[in-house]
């Protein structure tokens, strides 16, 4: 016998492939808060022009609510990211999916 083996060769062994929480995760949509600005721009204008009846408690009004429209959306954001990967530590994801 020389050693040789006439058989298939074995097949190789695959190693798991794994996904980061990151790859799992959908980056936010608006990641600039477009939209919570610009709502927030509007009903704080609405809102001041009510209160002082205006230009100035109209614009301080709508730069108050951009403001505030930005930060809540920002938060909402960040809210469903921790979601996201606390959903994804639970029950994994294949990788290059997304949810």
């Amino acid at each position: 016998m020389t050693g040789r083996h006439d058989g298939p060769a074995p097949a190789p062994v695959a190693e798991p492939v794994t996904a980061s929480v990151e790859d799992c995760i959908e980056a936010p949509k608006d990641q600039h808060a477009i939209a919570g600005t610009a709502v927030g721009a509007v009903v704080g204008g609405a809102l001041g022009k009510e209160i002082g009846d205006s230009d100035l408690s109209t614009a301080a009004g709508a730069a108050a609510g951009a403001f505030i429209g930005r930060r809540l959306q920002k938060r909402m954001q960040e809210n469903r990211a921790e979601r996201q990967a606390a959903e994804v530590a639970e029950t994994g994801c294949a990788p290059g999916s997304s949810q």
